[in-house]
């Protein structure tokens, strides 16, 4: 009864490790998402390699993806198949009144 409950334990955790999501199933989802957000704009997963960088953090039973395009960032989780948004940041802000100087020769 026991090597049955290892079994099925082992079944179950090498299942959980080779159904996680992929990085290509997270840039699907970003760009999924960016479309949702921007009706107006078609954009593929090659589009968002040239745009911006991931990185992608695989645990024993799931998977931490986050896409960063310039200072905005978007964070996800993934386990099993699903895909789950976690939070999107921005970085900081440039004020709306840039003054610059210039020096006088």
């Amino acid at each position: 009864m026991i090597r049955k409950l290892i079994f099925i334990f082992l079944f179950l955790l090498i299942l959980l490790v080779w159904l996680a999501p992929k990085e290509a199933d997270y840039l699907d989802r970003v760009a999924t998402d960016f479309v949702e957000i921007h009706e107006n704009v078609e954009i593929n997963p090659t589009q968002l390699l040239e745009l911006g960088t991931y990185s992608y953090n695989h645990h024993l039973i799931y998977t931490e993806f986050t896409y960063y395009f310039g200072e905005v960032s978007v964070k996800y989780y993934g386990f099993f198949t699903f895909i789950f948004f976690s939070e999107s940041k921005i970085g900081e802000q440039l004020p709306e009144d840039v003054i610059v100087y210039l020096p006088l020769d």
